[in-house]
């Protein structure tokens, strides 16, 4: 930007090779466009490899009971992707699916929440048979998939509460109202099959991992030929690495180019509202963000919303992306 002040045309930013470690999303806009035909460019140095990293290493793993290996991690956040010796990771999961046994509770909406287009009520949790599923011991980070007519859903449970022979699974509010106000068959189910993810009792097959975000505690199985004295484990935590973004339409970002550099481990946390996160997924990558009408292509799409992703591109023009010198782009955005 010093430069562009200084009247220079072509300016070209070179990175050295290595692994660069980004904590916060790199934002750009007009005022880091090209003129005039001379774009800025940003580049591998000739022969190198700079590698841009969204995550964290983990290292000091200690080897625990049942082929489980552990190490401190500083988090607060759920953690929902790690990555392997450049593999992706499982998240733990329930190895057999469960019946939902209906709804539970109820959570009355007023239609004036800022995540809300009109009045309704919903239930508040879902019931499951306790001689289905184990006792949990971090009822909070647990996770609930099922399988609609067009696509899936998956919310966070909040508590887990019983109910004589039945375990009551509270749902992460407003999440999970918005997720039972989808029609078109995307609608949460609390009748149909449910998978489970995300605890530390289900933890059994190489490659899954749970985090313990209370005691800290990073829990991995490794998968054949892994040897986690060495390996490199890295806990992805940003969702987006570039964002070029203009003012608006007329006030583009634009004439910015990008040459040799990989972009490696990203995260995505699902779709964020309120205090809760979930993925509602309604069509064309579309995902529901507000309770609003059932039929989500009446309120002209104001109840869906995109979700991140490693490059966002807005109001921009002549943005180029070139694998000159490297070929990978990595992304792990995963339920």
């Amino acid at each position: 930007r010093l430069l562009k002040k200084k009247g220079h045309q072509d300016i070209t930013v070179m990175l050295r090779g290595g692994t660069y470690p980004i904590k916060n999303t790199l934002i750009f806009g007009p005022e880091d466009s090209g003129m005039d035909g001379h774009p800025i460019v940003w580049k591998a140095y000739d022969g190198e490899q700079p590698v841009l990293s969204g995550g964290i290493e983990v290292g000091n793993w200690q080897k625990g009971s049942d082929g489980i290996w552990q190490a401190k991690l500083d988090r607060a956040e759920k953690l929902r992707q790690l990555v392997v010796n450049d593999l992706p990771a499982t998240l733990s999961r329930y190895k057999k699916t469960v019946k939902g046994q209906g709804g539970f509770g109820k959570i009355s909406i007023n239609g004036d929440e800022p995540w809300a287009s009109r009045k309704g009520e919903e239930f508040d949790g879902l019931l499951i048979n306790k001689s289905d599923f184990p006792e949990i011991m971090r009822p909070a980070d647990l996770e609930v998939r099922t399988q609609t007519t067009w696509t899936t859903s998956q919310i966070c449970v909040r508590d887990i509460q019983t109910d004589g022979n039945k375990w009551v699974l509270l749902f992460n509010q407003p999440f999970g109202a918005i997720s039972r106000s989808c029609g078109s068959g995307t609608r949460f189910s609390v009748n149909s099959d449910c998978s489970f993810f995300n605890a530390r009792e289900f933890l059994s097959e190489p490659g899954e991992f749970y985090f313990d975000r209370i005691g800290k505690i990073l829990y991995y199985k490794p998968r054949d030929g892994e040897d986690m004295t060495t390996a490199k484990v890295v806990a992805p935590h940003l969702e987006s690495f570039i964002k070029i973004q203009g003012k608006d339409l007329r006030n583009h970002a634009s004439e910015i180019q990008f040459y040799g550099l990989t972009f490696s481990c990203t995260a995505w946390q699902m779709m964020h509202v309120g205090d809760s996160y979930g993925a509602c997924s309604c069509q064309a990558n579309c995902f529901s963000v507000k309770y609003g009408a059932e039929n989500w292509h009446d309120d002209f799409y104001q109840s869906t919303d995109l979700p991140s992703a490693a490059v966002e591109v807005n109001s921009a023009d002549h943005i180029v992306r070139s694998e000159e010198h490297t070929s990978e782009l990595q992304s792990h955005h995963d339920l």
